[in-house]
């Protein structure tokens, strides 16, 4: 719901239907996970129930379209299950999971945690080197 400055409604949106996904069922669309962002993520949750993800709907399974670090906590936390809310996904999220698939990253639980700065050159530069690519090919 969005209010004005005087707390009058303007503009209000369906919620999403939420439900629950066992964690094996989710192909992983990103394969790094930074350090201090799990140590965020650990600072605000304390139950399976706390953690809400995006997926889109893939093979009889599900994409992680946000939410990797959460996931990943729920991984070492041992939750089984974590809640979902169905996404769209642009066409780049293929390159990503192809990537995933090629480095053995299948699921959550095979996300390779890593240091802040390993993190920002291995995976950020992965990010824009796929999105350098995408723009040329227009």
């Amino acid at each position: 719901m969005f209010y004005d400055a005087k707390g009058v409604l303007i503009c209000e949106y369906p919620l999403p239907e939420i439900f629950s996904v066992n964690i094996d069922e989710i192909q992983s669309s990103q394969f790094f996970i930074d350090e201090l962002k799990l140590e965020a993520v650990a600072s605000f949750f304390c139950r399976a129930e706390d953690i809400v993800i995006q997926v889109f709907p893939w093979n009889g399974r599900y994409i992680s379209i946000d939410g990797h670090t959460r996931l990943f906590y729920a991984v070492f936390n041992g939750y089984e299950t974590v809640k979902s809310i169905l996404s769209d996904t642009d066409d780049y999220i293929w390159k990503f999971v192809e990537e995933s698939k090629m480095r053995g990253v299948y699921a959550p639980h095979d996300m390779k945690l890593l240091s802040h700065e390993k993190y920002k050159t291995e995976w950020e530069e992965f990010c824009d080197s796929v999105f350098a690519e995408m723009e040329n090919n227009k």
